[in-house]
C-alpha cells in the first residue's frame, strides 16, 4: 500500500508553520529593536539549519523505520514543542512591554548622567 497525502493537509501545515515563524520573528524583532538585523539573521539561520537538518534526516529515518513511524515521530516532535509556541503566544505581549519599559528606564537613566567631557 502506497502512502498518500492530502494537498489540503500540506497547505494547512505550511500556512500554520509560516504563521508561527512570522509571529516569532516579529516578537524577536520588537524585543531587540536596537539589533533588529541581527535578530532577523539569527532567525533565518536557525530556520535554514533546522530545515536542512530535518530534510537531511528524513530519508535515512524513513529507510530505517518506515514512513508511518517517521510521520508519528514528526507529529510527536510538533506536540512536544507546542508548549513553547503557546508560551510565546501567551506571554509575548508581556515580554514586549517589559522590554520597552526596561529600554525606557535605561534611556532615562542615561539622560540623567553628565557626559564624560562635560563637568558635573
Amino acid at each position: 500500500m502506497e502512502p498518500s497525502s492530502s494537498p489540503c493537509g500540506a497547505l494547512l501545515i505550511a500556512n500554520v508553520l509560516t504563521g508561527c515563524l512570522v509571529a516569532n520573528a516579529a516578537l524577536l524583532t520588537d524585543i531587540n529593536r536596537e539589533s533588529a538585523a541581527s535578530a532577523g539573521a539569527a532567525i533565518n539561520l536557525a530556520t535554514c539549519l533546522l530545515g536542512a537538518g530535518g530534510v537531511g534526516a528524513a530519508t535515512p529515518l524513513i529507510d530505517a523505520i518506515g514512513i508511518g513511524p517517521t510521520a508519528t515521530l514528526t507529529a510527536g516532535l510538533w506536540i512536544v514543542t507546542a508548549p513553547a509556541l503557546w508560551s510565546v503566544y501567551r506571554h509575548g505581549h508581556r515580554w514586549r512591554i517589559a522590554k520597552a519599559a526596561k529600554r525606557k528606564k535605561k534611556k532615562e537613566s542615561a539622560g540623567d548622567e553628565p557626559a564624560a567631557d562635560q563637568p558635573a
